[in-house]
């Protein structure tokens, strides 16, 4: 079973191919538009956002933004066991 495969296609569901919106930042960890788009303006987002002609607001590929959380997420598990030792 592959988790982050599962993950992903939940994600999928749930918003389709596309992220966007308050979907989109809270997803990545921002409570408000605000700090998202800050950081935005930073280059301190490690998904690819972008903007859609004709579309108001940001959008990611649902799948990088999956990645990007399973990512985060083993980051995490890995900085764990380090301490430990």
């Amino acid at each position: 079973m592959d988790v982050g495969k599962d993950f992903e296609a939940h994600l999928f569901t749930q918003y389709g191919p596309l992220i966007s919106g308050k979907d989109l930042y809270t997803c990545l960890g921002f409570k408000t538009y605000a700090a998202f788009y800050r950081a935005k303006q930073l280059n301190e987002i490690d998904v690819n956002v972008f903007r859609l002609r004709n579309r108001k607001g940001w959008f990611a590929k649902t799948a990088d933004v999956a990645k990007w959380i399973e990512a985060q997420s083993e980051r995490h598990i890995n900085e764990q066991i380090t301490n430990k030792d």
